[in-house]
């Protein structure tokens, strides 16, 4: 099993997501250093968009 807080190489997090609270629009940046890739539940799609979401979604509202 991998260990979940290591680092590989110098990766950044784009995010899209103009509603959540990490977004930082300008410069289409996550402010977290990390995220969690959550599975949707009983989808079996193939689609990454069906398939999973970002875990540490918050919504800025």
């Amino acid at each position: 099993m991998l260990n979940s807080s290591r680092v590989y190489g110098n990766q950044h997090i784009c995010c899209n997501v103009e509603s959540c609270v990490y977004n930082d629009a300008k410069n289409c940046h996550c402010t977290l250093e990390s995220i969690t890739v959550q599975p949707n539940c009983n989808c079996n799609t193939g689609k990454a968009d069906g398939e999973c979401c970002c875990g540490d979604y918050r919504c800025k509202c």
